[in-house]
């Protein structure tokens, strides 16, 4: 995946997804959850969040900014990755 292949909607679901779940790991660590509690916490708060995400990128898919549907798939499963070690990382520090 080059630099080139990447479109603005990829950035703009990037950027809306790290919206989204700042706040969420942000509350997670202030009310020091284990790891169910906090899991609970992101499913509970995080899928509204990927319906609105989702239903922003069916709205502007005719526009041309969602064609490569893979790579952004791929880059929220990698993102997905990295909060689930953030929190594991986070119970660890406890």
């Amino acid at each position: 995946m080059n630099i080139k292949d990447i479109k603005a909607g990829q950035v703009i679901t990037f950027l809306l997804i790290l919206i989204t779940i700042s706040p969420i790991n942000f509350i997670v660590l202030k009310l020091e959850l284990g790891f169910l509690e906090s899991f609970f916490v992101f499913l509970v708060l995080g899928t509204p969040a990927f319906s609105l995400i989702k239903y922003i990128e069916k709205r502007y898919q005719n526009r041309q900014w969602m064609q490569q549907r893979a790579s952004a798939l791929l880059l929220m499963l990698a993102i997905g990755m990295f909060f689930v070690g953030l929190i594991l990382f986070n119970i660890g520090l406890r």
